[in-house]
Parts: structure tokens; sequence; C-alpha cells
């Protein structure tokens, strides 16, 4: 059985199914077998459930797919902890694909203080 540290069951559960969630359950989500998320990278699948499950992500490089998957999914734990690892790492290899990333889910009230908050730092 795995529990979820960052995440609403009632989304989740219309992903995935009914709770408990299996590892084989992740596994499915990961390979797009029950749910499509080829609109995600690999890397960003992979450290949105490790947030998800863990709360952190110890691997992630893409925090932009990251925080779009969590919206897609309305997570907002995982979506508080993007925006704080954005802000942690913005430099100016990130700051173009972060904001890239901030426009697509900007009718978020956290993204719009996270913009304005990078803004002050560029």
């Amino acid at each position: 059985m795995i529990m979820c540290k960052c995440a609403d069951t009632s989304v989740l559960t219309g992903v995935l199914g009914a709770p408990p969630w299996s590892c084989n359950a992740l596994t499915a989500l990961c390979t797009g077998c029950r749910s499509n998320v080829d609109d995600f990278s690999t890397n960003a699948v992979e450290g949105f459930l490790e947030i998800l499950y863990t709360g952190i992500c110890t691997s992630a490089v893409d925090w932009g797919g990251i925080l779009c998957m969590a919206d897609k999914y309305q997570v907002d734990g995982v979506i508080k902890i993007c925006l704080a690892s954005m802000l942690n790492t913005l430099s100016l290899e990130t700051v173009v694909p972060y904001f890239k990333a901030l426009n697509k889910v900007s009718h978020l009230e956290d993204v719009k203080h996270a913009k304005e908050e990078m803004w002050s730092k560029v």
C-alpha cells in the first residue's frame, strides 16, 4: 500500500482508481497504461511521483514540467514544493524554462507571488 503525502486523493482516484494504490498502479501511471501522461517528460513524471509519495524530490531537474503536471492533477502540495524549488534554483540557465512553466499555470495564486519574487531576483 502506498500513502500519498502531497495529494488530494479524490483527484488521484480518478487517475489510478480507488486507494490503496500499488506499485503496479504507479508503474501504469508512469507508462501511460491507465492515464495519458504523454504531455510530460519522463523526468517530470518521475519527479512528480517522487514528491507525491515522499514529499521531496532528490532527482528532478524538470521543475517546470513537475509544476505543470501538479497543476493538471490539482496537487497543491506538489505545486508549493515546485515553486519553492524553482525559487531556490533560479539561475541564468533556468530562468527562461521556469517562466515558460509559470506562464502555463499563471491562473494559480501561488504562481503569481512566485513570479513576482523571481522577477525581483532576476
